[in-house]
């Protein structure tokens, strides 16, 4: 089919050669430093947005009616720093910074944090854990990056009389060979709507969603971040009845052992850049 060329809009020439050369660059190379630059150029004004709109929600009545407007752009610029993120982490993740981490207080500190950010729906949520639970080797910020994503998806499954529970376990062996056959685990289950059969194969596909106002990278992210710090996850659901998620890492070698492996797996040690 020809397209019509609109009247009063000037051809433009083609370039020449040699700067379409120029202009063609792999995006491989170009796609994380450009989502970088994006999210840094617009994370200033953002959080000028948020520190402003903060400070006029203080100064107003709170039964002020434009409490509610100041509520939606609060929410509204949360969301967009969150985008964002979830980009840089998606094209360029971190390579990890291994440490020593309790799965517990982690995920009651991420318990903590959702109730300040949206969505603040927290029916009934608690942390369980096991007396002598080992403590993970992994990177921090990755794994509460990881339990915010799996939590925040858990709260918008609920109903309201939903419940989210994260139970924290050891669990042998481990996810991946070469740290002593231990493992821990941190499983985040809701009685929510679950997750329709034929949407299973695909949840951990980038930029795959069924929600309004996603981007679909949330899953794909935290099987990546959990991929890098040589764990695994594994996520179960029946619609109707709710959806199971287990993040399972290496535990922290034992004294004797500490600072070594009995293998090296070296596929994985770096983070992947995405094309």
């Amino acid at each position: 089919m020809q397209r019509e060329h609109k009247a009063g809009r000037p051809k433009r020439s083609p370039l020449p050669e040699d700067r379409r050369r120029d202009a063609t660059i792999a995006p491989s190379t170009t796609l994380p430093s450009f989502c970088s630059r994006i999210s840094h150029a617009l994370r200033n004004p953002l959080s000028g947005v948020l520190m402003n709109t903060q400070i006029l929600a203080e100064e107003l009545p709170g039964n002020s009616p434009l409490q509610v407007y100041l509520h939606d752009i609060l929410e509204g610029t949360r969301m967009l720093e969150e985008t964002l993120q979830l980009l840089v982490d998606f094209t360029a993740p971190r390579a990890p910074r291994p440490g020593s981490v309790c799965l517990r207080e982690v995920s009651a500190q991420v318990l903590q944090w959702i109730e300040l950010h949206p969505p603040r729906t927290l029916a009934r949520a608690r942390v369980t854990g096991t007396p002598d639970l080992r403590r993970a080797h992994a990177d921090p910020d990755h794994v509460r990056t990881m339990l915010i994503q799996l939590v925040r998806n858990g709260i918008e499954a609920l109903h309201s009389d939903g419940e989210l529970l994260l139970a924290c376990r050891n669990i042998s062996p481990a996810p991946e060979p070469g740290f002593e056959g231990l493992g821990v685990e941190v499983e985040i289950q809701d009685n929510g709507t679950g997750i329709a059969e034929e949407h299973l194969p695909h949840v951990f596909e980038p930029f795959f969603t069924t929600r309004a106002k996603r981007i679909g990278l949330g899953l794909n992210i935290v099987s990546l971040l959990c991929e890098i710090n040589h764990g695994r996850v594994v996520l179960e659901s029946r619609p109707g009845e709710g959806t199971r998620v287990r993040v399972q890492l290496p535990a922290v070698p034992s004294p004797s052992n500490h600072g070594r492996r009995t293998t090296a797996p070296t596929q994985r040690d770096a983070a992947p850049r995405r094309t």
